[in-house]
């Protein structure tokens, strides 16, 4: 993880065992409390918002190396958003006192809050776009979220495309 740098990640990740998550399993649930974060260590995930009428927006797509949940932690606010595995995913599931012990210990609290900050701005930007453009440039959003990672995507077990 580039925010904590290679060495505090392989502390980090000593915390918790490592867990296998299978496709499309929910790793984190919108408005659930932040009683740990993940650190995924291999496979990709989509950060999804619900609407108030039970549509859901793309807001991003997470791959390896990334830590997920910590603002719900850092803040002790509801989660603002889901977390599914678009693959089967290895995933470290950290309790919040003993992240936020190690946030503590080695002084990361201003980089994780500053990387938690880019990303709520990024959040942002992509529910002005899905409220205010129109649909080619919704469509060509939701593209470029989807090519920026590698994705299989399935239906009812079948591969139907690659991304």
């Amino acid at each position: 993880m580039a925010v904590i740098g290679e060495s505090l990640w392989s502390q980090l990740r000593t915390l918790a065992p490592m867990r296998v998550r299978p496709a499309r399993s929910v790793l984190l649930r919108q408005g659930d409390p932040g009683t740990h974060v993940v650190l995924l260590a291999s496979g990709s995930t989509l950060v999804t918002l619900t609407g108030p009428n039970g549509e859901r927006a793309l807001l991003a797509i997470r791959g390896p190396g990334e830590l997920l949940g910590e603002l719900a932690v850092l803040d002790a606010q509801p989660r603002s958003a889901s977390v599914i595995a678009a693959e089967p995913c290895h995933v470290h599931l950290i309790p919040a006192p003993d992240f936020l012990s190690f946030v503590e210990s080695n002084d990361l609290l201003n980089p994780l809050l500053r990387h938690a900050i880019a990303r709520v701005r990024e959040s942002e930007a992509v529910r002005l776009e899905l409220a205010t453009a129109c649909v080619p440039v919704r469509l060509a959003g939701a593209l470029h979220r989807l090519g920026s990672r590698p994705l299989e995507w399935c239906i009812d077990g079948h591969s139907v495309i690659s991304v």
